[in-house]
């Protein structure tokens, strides 16, 4: 660059400007092998899906003779009181 007979104010423009051209090209080219704006938008914005709770629908009506009850382990019930339960029914016999 020629700097012979060139203001220091101009100089200084010169290479304010510089800087500025050189921080967006190696900005521009360092995006375009790493695409880490896209990686890490996906990474931090993606929403997390709750797993969906399953809840086991009310025991069989037993046409068996055999006396049974059903007891839900979760909540520490026997069938009516507990109309679900979130785990599998434990068969008691009585």
């Amino acid at each position: 660059f020629k700097t012979i007979g060139v203001s220091s104010e101009q100089q200084a423009r010169n290479r304010r400007d510089i800087e500025t051209i050189l921080e967006t090209t190696i900005g521009e080219v360092i995006d375009s092998f790493i695409p880490w704006r896209e990686i890490s938008k996906a990474y931090f914005h993606a929403k997390e899906e709750a797993a969906p709770t399953p809840v086991v629908a009310a025991p069989p009506v037993v046409v068996d003779p055999t006396r049974v009850a059903y007891f839900c382990n979760s909540y520490q019930q026997y069938y009516p009181n507990v109309q679900t339960c979130p785990v599998p029914w434990q068969v008691v016999p009585y």
